[in-house]
């Protein structure tokens, strides 16, 4: 039989023996990148509904969503280019943000409408701020999956203004957000700004104020008060209490959010936690 056909019929055997049926994403890995994950499965376990080796608890005849999850995660790192280090270091972090942690972080809510709906399981309180270019990306994108993604229904969305001095305007930034949801156009404000983020000006957050639909003499006048001020420090010193250091940070439910921060592994992590939710 030539060569070729033995090798393809040696990998079918292999991903079966391994589970890899069970990971699309998977079987398109070849060479090192393969090898290396083949060994990553064999040696990392889910941090729940499995017991055993990632690559133990993809044999079952039906795996566990979390185990097929993590495979596929340590399986889009390696195609991206990532060494088993840091894969296993982004795997650990993951599970130690998704299990209890010690620590109990405090948020004042009360007065603060969310983005999505009211009712969904997952909170999501992320503090950010408004120069921030990484914000910007991770906002919109989260917003919109919570709109008419995959967190629809599943995920509301908080937001703490938290600026930071790195960032030129950023307290005028948060000031004109607080404006904004004076109005009750908080969230069409965070998008526009977030949108428009390249065009930014002192001059243009007025502007903007019209765009979205708010009095502009009402947005100027609450922009300038001492309460709108204090309201921004406060939600900065919120932030200072409950370790932030850099914006966005990020916590799912009360737990602080330790892994990596792309907006792709954020929503899965997010679908990750509601499907816990939804077991329990």
């Amino acid at each position: 039989m030539p060569r070729l056909i033995w090798f393809c019929l040696a990998m079918v055997i292999l991903w079966s023996v391994n589970g890899w049926s069970s990971t699309p994403l998977c079987q398109k890995l070849i060479g090192e990148k393969k090898e290396m994950v083949l060994k990553l499965l064999d040696n990392l376990h889910p941090y729940r509904c499995c017991d055993k080796t990632i690559n133990r608890c993809l044999k079952v005849k039906k795996p566990c969503k979390l185990a097929v999850r993590l495979a596929d995660f340590i399986c889009r790192l390696a195609k991206e280019g990532y060494q088993a280090k840091y894969i296993t270091r982004a795997v650990n972090k993951r599970g130690l943000s998704m299990m209890s942690q010690p620590k109990k972080y405090l948020f004042d809510l009360k007065s603060i409408k969310p983005f999505g709906q009211i009712d969904a399981p997952v909170q999501l309180v992320m503090y950010a701020c408004t120069r921030c270019p990484f914000c910007r990306i991770l906002t919109v994108n989260i917003m919109d999956e919570i709109e008419k993604g995959k967190l629809k229904g599943k995920v509301k969305l908080y937001f703490r203004i938290f600026p930071l001095s790195s960032h030129p305007h950023s307290v005028e930034g948060g000031l004109a957000l607080l404006a904004a949801a004076e109005q009750n156009k908080f969230w069409p404000y965070v998008r526009y700004l977030y949108v428009m983020y390249d065009q930014f000006s002192l001059n243009q957050l007025k502007n903007w104020a019209k765009e979205v639909g708010l009095d502009e003499k009402r947005f100027s006048n609450i922009y300038k008060q001492k309460k709108s001020r204090k309201n921004l420090v406060q939600s900065k010193k919120e932030g200072i209490r409950n370790g932030v250091k850099s914006t966005p940070t990020l916590f799912i439910n009360g737990r602080k959010y330790h892994g990596k921060m792309d907006v792709e592994t954020i929503v899965d992590i997010l679908e990750e936690e509601y499907e816990a939710m939804s077991t329990k």
